[in-house]
């Protein structure tokens, strides 16, 4: 009975190739865009989630408050801010990510000529300490966390690695940035994913900033001119990320914070204040959206995949219903041979069916060929 359904039904559907064909690409269609969308929507929401300890990863956040007007809300913080966490905290781990861009690099030769400039470079990178590996799930390829201790230290991403040395081995060799400061080669760790805001191509050891903090090398200066450590303003990328014990709750972690606030705010803790924010929400923030995508958008591009893909459906029923006013010839005769109307449900069913797969098939393959683009 079944096989006698699907031969019946393939014979219909070959025999209205018009209806067949418009039926299964407006379906397809609708499918392919709904798709689309639901994918792009899921990339968003999974933005560093890959992390291992993403559920105890938190960014540390600055707020600044006017008197009758609005917040100022920003991913900088003053650059001692993890060891402040580190020293306030217990358990907790800390680091700072200084995020540097178009930088000059430059590869010399055994005398210490530049031989190579990489201008188009135009990558980002970031000043770290070792616990951000601890924090962070990062492969390392070659060398480990550690050897970024120690100053004038780099670690570069696969890519970047193949870009200034070629297939040499890359571990030992010197760069040059800004035309003045050198960098050992310590460790090559693997691109990072799509779906992070870190996407860095090369790690400078932290202690770089301590090191050269008394030169013209143009690296970013951490304290004042006075020597002090800078508490008084931010970077919008200086960012700090801090890994806190899972036995401590939301209540102390605001006490926490707002300790830090006031220990090195003591004249302004009011307007410029501090939050700790999971990290596995800064990406659709509303507060935060400089790499995101705000929120809203992401519901108007779900309620689009939405409605585009009732409209197709209804629109296939519409077709649908139109058809079997043309097969009510059909219907009669198979009454009149003794067919049961649940014999003809199942034969229509099963034609339906066929529709509906080729046209899920080709939605997939559709939104899937057009999604990367």
């Amino acid at each position: 009975m079944l096989k006698n359904y699907f031969v019946v039904a393939v014979r219909n559907v070959l025999r209205n190739r018009v209806y067949t064909l418009l039926n299964v690409l407006g379906l397809a269609l609708g499918l392919a865009c709904g798709l689309i969308m639901f994918w792009l929507i899921r990339f968003q929401h999974s933005f560093d989630t890959f992390h291992k300890k993403i559920d105890n990863i938190y960014q540390v956040t600055s707020i600044f408050k006017s008197q009758g007007g609005d917040p100022w809300y920003s991913t900088g913080v003053p650059p001692h801010m993890s060891k402040a966490i580190r020293e306030d905290i217990q358990g907790a781990k800390a680091t700072m990510c200084m995020v540097e861009e178009n930088l000059l690099f430059g590869i010399q030769d055994k005398n210490g000529k530049i031989v190579k400039k990489f201008k188009e470079v135009n990558k980002q990178g970031s000043y770290v300490e070792p616990v951000f590996f601890d924090i962070f799930t990062i492969t390392w390829q070659i060398g480990t966390p550690n050897s970024l201790k120690a100053p004038n230290k780099i670690a570069l991403s696969e890519k970047t690695a193949k870009l200034f040395f070629g297939n040499e081995n890359p571990l030992g060799k010197t760069v040059i940035v800004q035309n003045s400061l050198l960098l050992e080669v310590v460790g090559i760790f693997k691109e990072p994913q799509e779906n992070t805001d870190m996407k860095n191509s090369f790690y400078i050891s932290f202690a770089t900033l301590e090191a050269n903090k008394n030169t013209n090398y143009g690296v970013r200066s951490i304290y004042n001119q006075d020597g002090k450590p800078i508490w008084d303003n931010v970077n919008s990328d200086d960012a700090c990320y801090a890994l806190l014990p899972a036995s401590l709750s939301e209540a102390q972690i605001k006490i926490y914070i707002e300790s830090i606030t006031k220990k090195y705010h003591p004249k302004d803790y009011k307007t410029f204040v501090h939050d700790l924010l999971p990290l596995r929400l800064m990406h659709l923030n509303k507060h935060y959206v400089s790499k995101g995508v705000p929120p809203h958008l992401l519901w108007i591009l779900g309620s689009v995949g939405a409605f585009l893909v009732i409209t197709a459906c209804f629109n296939f029923i519409n077709m649908a219903t139109a058809q079997a006013m043309r097969r009510a010839k059909e219907v009669g005769v198979r009454k009149a041979l003794g067919g049961g109307k649940w014999e003809i449900f199942y034969q229509f069913m099963t034609e339906t069916a066929i529709v509906v797969l080729f046209a899920m098939f080709f939605g997939v393959l559709l939104g899937a060929s057009v999604l990367p683009y």
